[in-house]
């Protein structure tokens, strides 16, 4: 999900001696990226799914997907039928008051998944008859990146968070609508604060690259200088990626970062050592966090002489040959 700029194309009014109301934006949620394989025909039937996008002050009249200009479908969750390749689709969506929107989401189709399997007798035609298996499948290939977070299994803890509704979890769970905020009052000259995700049952992910997206309003509280921490323990960490100075333009919007020596670790901490504007701050937040691991697939297997293989005895029946396991 890559989010762009926004815009209102209506001019807000109101009668004479009316209050104005400035409209809020939309945003729009595409989805994840995907890979799928394609059918024997050489395509995929993808359906898409702008369910995610959301109007705080309104609600969405449109859903328009396209892609290099043209547009594919509309709707909030149609289906369309990608060739091979790599597909990056828009989704724009205008909320009741003709406020705009924009995400970007990528379908990798892979082709589709083949597989061959070949017998042929190794000993002559004399019983018994031993047969060799021999077999390949072709097909898939690499995935590219994903948010290794996405199945919300592992645990998540911060510094502090803004009971009920502003909470740590936010952070990921794939909803920009939802945000995490600390106030972190014990150190008002940078807000600073920290968040972590710990997978489950001990798994440890190869991180490639991050991902944060800003919150809703208040832009003095966007982080700005941070420190990506690994660990295995809780205790001992890492230091995988440290930032300062970073600016967001917009609201909603995602700033990917690379990790440049990435390991396998089963804890990773956004330590958050300043936000934008500490003066005018009263604490940090964020909208969303993906850690984002590079999975790989087999393209090609080979399986060959399966032992035993197997074993034919032949009878004549009346001109016939009947083979029997």
């Amino acid at each position: 999900m890559h989010p762009t700029a926004a815009k209102n194309t209506t001019a807000d009014t109101a009668p004479a001696g009316g209050l104005l109301v400035e409209n809020q934006l939309p945003w729009a949620n595409a989805g994840p990226d995907k890979t799928l394989n394609a059918g024997p025909g050489g395509t995929a039937t993808v359906a898409l799914d702008g369910s995610g996008s959301a109007d705080p002050d309104g609600y969405i009249v449109s859903y328009t997907w396209s892609e290099n200009g043209t547009v594919l479908a509309n709707g909030a969750q149609p289906s369309v039928s990608l060739a091979t390749g790599l597909h990056t689709l828009l989704l724009t969506v205008t909320d009741n008051r003709g406020g705009t929107s924009q995400d970007l989401v990528t379908y990798t189709i892979l082709t589709p998944l083949n597989v061959t399997v070949n017998a042929a007798p190794t000993n002559g035609a004399g019983a018994p008859l031993l047969v060799q298996f021999t077999g390949q499948a072709s097909g898939a290939g690499p995935v590219g990146s994903y948010d290794t977070t996405d199945d919300q299994q592992g645990t998540v803890t911060a510094q502090g968070q803004n009971s009920p509704n502003e909470l740590a979890v936010n952070a990921f769970d794939d909803n920009p609508a939802a945000k995490w905020l600390d106030f972190a009052n014990a150190y008002p000259a940078t807000r600073s604060s920290w968040i972590q995700y710990q997978y489950a049952n001990a798994l440890q992910r190869v991180v490639t690259n991050y991902t944060i997206t800003s919150a809703n309003d208040a832009p003095e509280r966007d982080p700005a200088n941070w420190a990506l921490l690994g660990s295995n323990d809780g205790n001992a960490w890492t230091t995988l990626d440290s930032r300062a100075g970073q600016v967001f333009a917009n609201r909603f919007q995602k700033l990917v970062y690379n990790i440049s020596v990435p390991g396998a670790y089963n804890y990773y901490r956004l330590q958050i050592n300043s936000v934008a504007n500490p003066s005018s701050a009263n604490s940090v937040q964020l909208s969303e966090i993906e850690l984002l691991g590079a999975e790989q697939e087999l393209r090609g297997l080979r399986l060959e002489r399966f032992e035993p293989i197997a074993a034919f005895a032949r009878q004549p029946a009346r001109g016939a040959t009947a083979c029997r396991l």
